[in-house]
């Protein structure tokens, strides 16, 4: 009985070996308050820009001559009135050994998005695999989304059991931290949000935030299965034909890939219900939306402190050793 007490105690206790149990737990009430109360919409000042496959086969080529298009399709949500516009992608960065001439159009595609990038309305976000500069993205446009504080990290958290449930809320920069984009697209909505001395606060509350000091990290509260999206090909077609996107008025414009073939899912307990089950699961973007609305609607999940675990085990161990003295 004592050694039974023993291991529930430790089990009750955050941050163990059975962390997988308590996860688990978690997701089933997390999944219970979405079939009980059904998923709450995104919120409206958030518009949804997919690179689908309608966008793939519109652009119909390498994803090295992007830069320019997606400078474009930027500056059009800006001109329509959007707050803020946020790249969920990676732009490749060309090989060494191309021509002359493909190397000035490259250059001339370059410096479109950097014009776009300057206006300090636009994020840009990177892989933190790896802390060199223009490892994913062009060196210097990276650099400069860095100086306007707009270079976000798209990194995402695997549990023990592959399932995604936490971000980073910022990770080490050049001369200072640079936000995650959960961060950064909350930041925009209005949220008054400061990360320092390893704590983070929402409009002045604090923010529940598990790990050690190095490396403490969010849990996002829930997510809305299948939020909707207007394909980037559709924005195109409109600014090429004449029209402004008034549809971006007020609104933060997040930009992501959702092709199958770009293959940016990662596994979360919600793939059953994700529009791509049967293809991939839940998209990389579906995570960071997640996040982003758990700092700006300030529904987290708080894990109980390290003492409660200890004394629920204590009260245990009690009870297990009056229950064997009274047999």
């Amino acid at each position: 009985r004592l050694w039974l007490a023993f291991a529930l105690g430790w089990w009750l206790s955050p941050g163990i070996p059975f962390a997988t149990w308590e996860n688990s737990w978690l997701d089933h009430l997390q999944r219970a308050r979405l079939r009980l109360r059904g998923p709450e919409p995104i919120d409206r000042h958030f518009l949804l820009i997919s690179i689908d496959e309608e966008t793939l086969d519109y652009l119909a080529k390498p994803q090295i001559f992007w830069l320019k298009d997606f400078a474009e399709l930027g500056r059009g949500l800006l001109d329509g009135g959007a707050r803020a516009v946020a790249f969920d992608a990676i732009f490749a960065h060309p090989s060494q050994g191309v021509s002359p001439a493909l190397q000035a159009e490259l250059e001339e595609d370059r410096l479109e998005f950097l014009q776009v990038l300057a206006s300090g309305k636009v994020a840009l976000g990177y892989l933190p695999d790896d802390t060199r500069l223009g490892v994913h993205n062009h060196p210097d446009l990276e650099a400069v989304c860095e100086s306007f504080q707009n270079l976000c990290s798209l990194g995402l958290i695997a549990d023990p059991d592959g399932f995604y449930r936490r971000v980073y809320p910022a990770l080490p920069g050049k001369d200072r931290p640079n936000p995650s984009l959960s961060l950064w697209l909350a930041q925009q909505l209005g949220t008054s949000i400061q990360f320092q001395g390893g704590r983070l606060h929402a409009n002045g509350k604090p923010v529940p935030l598990e790990g050690m000091a190095s490396s403490l990290s969010l849990r996002s509260a829930y997510r809305d299965p299948d939020p909707p999206f207007v394909s980037a090909a559709l924005l195109l077609r409109q600014l090429r034909s004449g029209q402004k996107l008034t549809l971006a008025k007020d609104r933060v414009c997040l930009i992501a890939p959702t092709a199958t073939s770009l293959g940016d899912f990662r596994p979360s307990i919600y793939d059953d219900l994700a529009s791509k089950r049967d293809v991939g699961g839940t998209m990389g973007v579906e995570h960071h939306l997640a996040a982003a609305q758990t700092l700006y609607r300030g529904n987290y999940i708080r894990v109980y402190p390290a003492w409660l675990g200890g004394l629920l085990s204590g009260v245990l161990c009690f009870m297990m050793m009056a229950l064997g003295y009274a047999a």
